[in-house]
Order: structure tokens, then sequence, then C-alpha cells
């Protein structure tokens, strides 16, 4: 049994199925598609550093408003005034137009052209951008990361998180829940993030709706605990994730913080909480672990418990009997034990044959 994170109580009683899937399949696709990343990034950087050169080579050009992460305004305006000046200063003159048009078609198509190896990227092509991409992007987005610290974090997220909340839901409810709350996200980011410049793809939405899901348990089930003693309280971990993922994933500073998909974000966490408070309200959750719960010993027969009593005061015989007469009602585990163990005791094992042969034969069984 998995024992990296475990509930509040340090028990683990299933297997996380669904979480140790979705963590190798994320990691796998990173991994086969490192190198490919690599090289498109490469080339798109490559791309974009030859249209700014340009840029610098005739700043009388127009800049599209796409430029401007690219080429900051004020940069622009410096370069500009400089060129003036310097034209003014040989006693230069300005350019005709046809050439100053077909300079600015050249630009364009360096921009254009720089442009498109960034859609072509891994992170941009099977991105969300907004509501009207394709159907399957909702779903396959979230196995894409565009760098390793996306990648570490969402793992990470999905482990400290997801293992306890499928060990407590089960991998049928946690599947479902999974599989809502990931088209969940892109449709909320195509709704109130559409026009910003990265699309949304990663695990960082799931790991958000399982903050709040964990949150939710927080108030009745305690945290989970990491290698069954170190609790994860989620008040501490909601801060601790969403720093982690602005300041340290996308780098983000308080001039750019505009670009966070804050809304989307946030929405996916008070949607898990609340589907996390729904999940026990109904009695769901105690259903579940109880119905999965194998650290308990199972309710003896309370025959056999009377006879045991009988025994240990010395009274064989008598529990003999009982045995006996119970046994040929009902047979049970419990009874054919507590039949074939008084039998040795007493000296007649023949008097608990048909105990031993009814272990044998369940063993057989199943």
């Amino acid at each position: 049994m998995i024992s990296l994170v475990t509930q509040s109580d340090g028990s683990a009683r299933r297997f996380p199925f669904v979480t140790l899937l979705l963590v190798i399949a994320v990691a796998a696709t990173f991994w086969r598609m490192r190198d490919d990343m690599a090289q498109a990034e490469a080339v798109a950087d490559a791309a974009m550093a030859e249209a700014v050169a340009y840029f610098e080579e005739h700043p009388y050009v127009q800049l599209p408003d796409s430029m401007e992460r690219y080429i900051d305004a004020g940069y622009a305006r410096d370069l500009r005034a400089h060129h003036e000046d310097e034209r003014e200063q040989l006693g230069m003159l300005r350019l005709p137009e046809r050439v100053v048009a077909r300079i600015q078609a050249k630009f364009d198509g360096l921009v254009q052209a720089a442009f498109a190896r960034y859609a072509a990227l891994p992170a941009n092509a099977f991105g969300v951008r907004g509501t009207d991409d394709a159907p399957a992007r909702l779903f396959e987005h979230v196995l894409y990361h565009s760098s390793l610290p996306s990648l570490a974090l969402g793992i990470a997220g999905l482990l400290l998180l997801g293992i306890a909340i499928e060990d407590a839901w089960g991998s049928l409810v946690f599947g479902a829940f999974c599989a809502a709350m990931v088209p969940a996200g892109a449709l909320l980011f195509g709704v109130f993030h559409a026009g910003q410049p990265a699309p949304w793809l990663g695990t960082s939405g799931l790991v958000a709706a399982l903050l709040g899901a964990s949150f939710g348990r927080w108030f009745r089930s305690g945290s989970p605990r990491l290698l069954g003693g170190i609790p994860l309280p989620a008040w501490a971990l909601v801060p601790a994730w969403f720093g982690a993922e602005y300041a340290w994933v996308r780098e983000l500073t308080p001039n750019t913080l505009g670009t966070a998909p804050a809304v989307a974000h946030a929405a996916l966490l008070v949607a898990g909480l609340v589907l996390a408070v729904v999940v026990r309200k109904i009695g769901l959750e105690k259903d579940l672990t109880e119905r999965w719960d194998d650290s308990k010993d199972p309710a003896r027969n309370p025959t056999y418990e009377k006879a045991m009593d009988l025994r240990t005061a010395g009274k064989r015989d008598e529990a003999m009997e009982i045995l006996v007469s119970a046994f040929a009602r009902k047979p049970g585990e419990d009874l054919a034990l507590g039949l074939w163990d008084v039998s040795k005791e007493l000296g007649r094992p023949e008097s608990g044959a048909a105990g031993a042969l009814w272990l044998v034969r369940d063993a057989v069984r199943r």
C-alpha cells in the first residue's frame, strides 16, 4: 500500500490507481516531448530574436500590439528618437514611402513567422486559449506542461493531495471528480481569461480543485499526513501552492499579476471544497471508508465468544458442546477453528475433525 501520503489517522486502505496513473501519464508525456519542446522553443526564440533585431535596425516600422511582450514601448520610443536625431545630424533624407513599405512588409513577415513558431510549441498546440478550442483539448491539456517547474509542482500537488483523497473516496468517485474538474478549469479559463498570452494547460487547475477538497475535508477529517506522521494542513498548503504557482512557475511580479488566471484557480478551489462537503454530507465518504476499512477485525460469532469464555474458565467440555451444536446448525470459520482447537485440548481431535475438514474445503474453495 502507498504510504507516502495517508489519511489523518495515518491509515491507507486502498491503492490510489487514478492518482498514480495520472502522475505516470503526465511525467511520461513530458519526458517523451522534452527534446522536441526544447528544440521548438530554441527555433521560436531565434525567429523572434531576428524580428527584434530587424526592428532595432529599422526602428521607424510600425509595431503590432502583439510585440509589446518582446519590445518595450519605452525602448521603442528611445530607438526612434535616436534614429531621428542621427538622421538630422547626418543630413539624411527620409526614405521613399515605397521603400518604407517594403521594409515594413519584411518586418511583418518576420513577426508572423516568429509567432507561427510559438503557436506550434506543444504548450500552445495542446493548451486551451478560448471557448473555440477543440473539445479534446478540454481534457488532454492536463497531460502537458511547458516547463520543468510546472511539471514538478503539478506532480507534487497530485501526490500530496490526490493519494489521501482517493484513499478516502475510492478510485471511482475520485476519478469522476478529476474528470469533472479538468474540463471545468479549461472552460473557466476560456470564459474569464481568453485574452491571456499563455494558454491554459497542465495540472494547476486540478491541483487547485484538490486543494479545495482537502480544505473541505480538513474541518472534519483532519489533515492528510506525509509518511504517515507529518500533517499537511490545508490552510497552509493553499497559500504555499498559490505562491509557488505564481512566483516560481509563472514568474509573475506585482506588475504582471494581472496575467494570472486567478479567477479560474479560485473557482476550482471553491468547487473542490463544495464537492468535498457534499460527499461528506450525503454520507458517501463514510460509507466508502467503512466498506473498505480492513484495519479492524471482523465481528466474532457470539456463540464462539461464549464458548471461548468457557474454555478460558476451564470448562472445555461445555465449550465443546456449544461449539458442536452451533457448528451443526450453521458452519462458520470461527466455529470451525474453535471446534478444532478445543477438541485437541480435550485429547479428542476426532470430535473436531468436522471443523478441520470444513476449514480445508473453505480454503480450497477460496
